[in-house]
């Protein structure tokens, strides 16, 4: 990301996650959510997928247990199937 965006950007994008706090804001998502969660993940700790999940009304919670931060490519084939269970759930 650093690379291809304006060093601006980037800066101010770093300076945003390091300073907003918007977990009072979970409690207004009214829609059904899927959250997948590396279980190793170092960047945000999965304490933080369990509070969305208790946050947040209607939300299901993936637990990758193979996975961290990277759990996209690491349990990709994990998330596909969740991805396509909860869409097919929630038509």
């Amino acid at each position: 990301m650093g690379l291809a965006a304006s060093g601006w950007s980037t800066i101010n994008s770093l300076i945003a996650l390091r300073d907003e706090e918007l977990f009072d804001d979970l409690k207004n998502i009214k829609v059904p959510t899927l959250i997948l969660h590396g279980v190793h993940d170092k960047v945000c700790p999965y304490p933080f997928a369990e509070y969305m999940n208790s946050t947040i009304e209607n939300s299901t919670l993936v637990s990758l247990t193979e996975g961290g931060h990277g759990a996209f490519y690491e349990c990709r084939d994990t998330i596909n199937k969740s991805l396509e269970q909860f869409i097919n759930k929630t038509k």
